[in-house]
């Protein structure tokens, strides 16, 4: 189980994925065994199970659907005048037919199912038949059953028909097509030629039942449509005839548009044309004449004054005067009342020519207005043929949605009469819609129980149970059990493994060990301590060392006597000192055979003095100061100035203050000892501490202030613990 930091506080993490292989090896016996058991389990029931038999038979259902074959609703009603074959849906509706009750009903009376105990539940034994059949337990259950007990003979022989129809229908599968309109019809049975039997008699009623059907459907389709077409050729009638009443009132043509009116509005277009035409070019010689005579030029070289014979005659007239007056001119003088005369006379032609040219500006204008009216007058008329016409547009509109309407009263009076032959020549036929492909046959192995794959599910389920149990265990256990676990879990160095002494008298006595053997693992193990401990900080080594763990029993005090003991041999210079903080189970003292006689209530107290207090052990040389049993307040009394003033003198006159501390799941103490220590050693027992509890008793000691150097993981059992898969070296 790893950790994670969330908000402040360490919290279990999923362990990795060697741990869990680990934990799966720990537990390989119980693991097996699990599968073993489950697995036997599943074998045992595989083989108990009575064997199935299925047989198959594959109809195709023709995918040509004819009409009068299929039973008439609306929507076949617009299949069949569609002229559609038939789709999936009808294939999928007779799939549904084959499920019905009505069919399978059929299949029990054919094989008089109803006398088989396999499909009738009314003839199984029952575990519980003898019992229920009792006077006392019938009545109870006639009494508490919410439901309708007292059926008559004809109610109770219906619910037994459905519950044998039910049966058939478990064991019957009707597989839908594919590409191909094939359809598989299977029967599940205890019996090879039993299965077999029921599905060809299956197939058997189900052809005559769709024969019946589709004969019976041809004759309501025929009767149908005889009815639909008198009814159709009555419609078509009515509105064909209002079409011919309409067009000889309208005076309309085929195309429902009216012939004289597009004849005048022709002509009066062709003759608006020409009015306009001839306006147009009027206007334009009226413009030319009106330009002319006012720029002073004269008109003589217009066409209207070359055509002019007035004109004509008064220019001969001016042409004639005009050389006399020159003939005159040399002869009598320009005074001479003959020239005088002969100029009035040229004045008054000359004013007659202006005069008559004026007239026929004016008569030109006179054509310009009478063509204006022309326009106009012609503009008239077309407007009221139009109106004419847009009246006619109208007619048209209703002659077409008329002509409209008879036209679809044809085509589907004439579709309805093709398809009334077609079903009358197809239900001559008598073509059966279902064709057996292949009949049924007793199979010669059981499709059921299908022992292979029931044998695999039981071992992979007995697998998953198995780790699932495993996993469990392991979350409930929670031990430690390998360095790299100790370290990820708790976040601190392990400073070593101290292996576990075997028997119960070296257990009690293994801070002994020191003496009888000095070169086993677990001494080794003890050297490697204390030499992490100075190591961990060489200038300034630590003095006062604690002792702490979580929870009694886990190995804390016999690692603190061992320590001091084996620090006291070691010591070259000064002196090395246990303190026994445990004022409330007290236990240092009778462990090392010196009992205390006074402690730190009575030093504290002026009772006795340190020198009588600390006593020696007489094997090491190492200096205890223990306590007594029900000292009172050890929290009050550990915090007091009195214990601060007696470390600082101790301080001065040891080498080493190792302090031996209650477990931190109990009582405050060891937190109120970590003050005074320079460093503290966090001691867990191998598959013993939980990691919870290890993590919470961190938690208190960080919190609190402790400066801790590291792990020790105590009481290992090296043997175990490799077999494990754990190869961590004995420091």
């Amino acid at each position: 189980m790893n950790t994670i930091e969330f908000g402040g506080e360490r919290l279990a993490a999923p362990p990795p994925v060697a741990e869990t292989l680990r934990a799966f090896w720990r537990h390989k016996y119980l693991l097996v065994t699990i599968i073993a058991f489950i697995t036997g389990l599943t074998v045992f029931a595989a083989y108990q199970i009575p064997p199935r038999y299925t047989s198959s038979a594959r109809i195709l259902i023709n995918s040509e659907t004819r009409p009068g074959t299929e039973p008439l609703g609306v929507s076949d009603a617009r299949s069949l005048l569609s002229g559609a074959s038939g789709s999936r849906v009808s294939i999928y509706s007779e799939i549904e037919v084959m499920r019905s009750d009505r069919l399978i009903e059929k299949v029990v009376a054919a094989l008089n199912l109803a006398e088989d105990a396999e499909f009738n539940p009314a003839l199984q034994p029952g575990m519980f038949s003898s019992l229920r059949d009792m006077s006392p337990v019938k009545w109870l259950i006639e009494t508490l059953s919410p439901l309708k007990t007292d059926y008559s003979d004809a109610e109770r022989a219906q619910r037994e028909t459905k519950r044998i129809i039910d049966s058939v229908r478990k064991r019957m599968v009707i597989r839908p097509p594919g590409l191909a309109n094939v359809v598989v019809i299977q029967f599940e049975t205890k019996a090879a030629a039993k299965s077999a039997r029921m599905a060809n008699a299956f197939v058997d009623i189900y052809s005559e039942d769709r024969l019946a059907r589709a004969a019976d459907q041809a004759a309501k389709t025929s009767l149908w449509l005889d009815s639909r077409i008198a009814e159709l050729e009555g419609k078509l009638r009515v509105s064909e005839r209002k079409v011919a009443e309409f067009v000889a009132a309208r005076r309309l043509d085929d195309n429902g548009t009216s012939p004289i009116i597009d004849r005048r509005v022709t002509e009066l277009g062709q003759r608006l044309s020409a009015v306009k035409s001839q306006l147009a070019e009027k206007q334009v010689r009226l413009r030319q004449l009106r330009n002319i005579s006012a720029s002073g030029k004269g008109l003589d070289s217009t066409a209207e004054v070359q055509n002019s014979q007035a004109i004509q005659r008064l220019r001969v007239q001016e042409t004639n005067l005009v050389r006399r007056a020159a003939e005159l001119d040399t002869r009598f003088g320009e005074k001479h009342p003959t020239m005088i005369n002969l100029r009035a006379e040229i004045e008054n032609v000359r004013n007659e020519i202006a005069a008559e040219q004026k007239r026929i500006i004016g008569a030109m204008a006179n054509e310009v207005r009478i063509a204006a009216e022309a326009v106009r007058s012609v503009k008239e008329q077309l407007d009221a043929v139009d109106l004419e016409r847009a009246s006619s547009n109208e007619d048209r509109v209703e002659f077409l949605q008329m002509r409209r309407e008879a036209l679809s009263n044809r085509k589907l009076y004439e579709l309805f009469v093709s398809r009334a032959k077609e079903v009358e020549q197809t239900s001559s036929l008598k073509r059966n819609p279902v064709e057996l492909i292949s009949p049924a046959k007793a199979p010669t192995h059981p499709s059921a129980p299908r022992k292979p794959i029931i044998i695999a599910f039981g071992f992979f389920i007995s697998i998953g149970f198995g780790l699932v149990l495993v996993l469990t265990l392991e979350r409930l256990d929670g031990g430690f059990r390998s360095v790299t676990q100790v370290e990820r879990v708790m976040r601190e160095p392990t400073l070593g493994i101290v292996p576990r002494i075997r028997g119960a008298e070296g257990r009690r006595n293994v801070h002994d060990i020191v003496f009888t053997d000095a070169h086993s693992p677990y001494v080794e193990a003890i050297r490697s301590l204390r030499t992490s401990l100075l190591v961990s900080n060489p200038d300034a080594p630590p003095k006062v060392v604690l002792v702490a763990s979580s929870q009694s029993g886990d190995g804390k005090t016999s690692l603190a006597i061992s320590l001091a003991r084996l620090s006291a041999i070691a010591a070259i210079e000064g002196r090395v000192l246990l303190i026994d903080g445990d004022l409330r189970k007290p236990s240092v003292g009778s462990r090392i055979g010196v009992p205390p006689h006074k402690g730190l209530l009575e030093l504290f107290s002026g009772e006795a003095t340190l020198d009588e207090v600390i006593v020696t052990d007489s094997k090491s040389g190492l200096h205890v100061l223990p306590a007594n049993i029900g000292t009172p307040n050890p929290p009050e009394l550990l915090n007091s100035t009195h214990m601060r003033d007696l470390l600082a003198k101790l301080r001065s006159s040891y080498e080493m203050i190792i302090i031996d501390s209650p477990a931190l799941d109990a009582v405050s103490d060891a937190r109120v000892l970590a003050h005074y220590a320079d460093t503290t050693v966090f001691v867990v027992r191998w598959e013993g501490t939980k990691q919870h509890a290890a993590i919470d008793a961190m938690k208190q000691l960080t919190t609190a202030g402790a400066r801790v150097s590291g792990v020790v993981l105590q009481q290992v059992n090296i043997k175990k613990s490799a077999s494990y898969g754990y190869r961590e070296a004995i420091a």
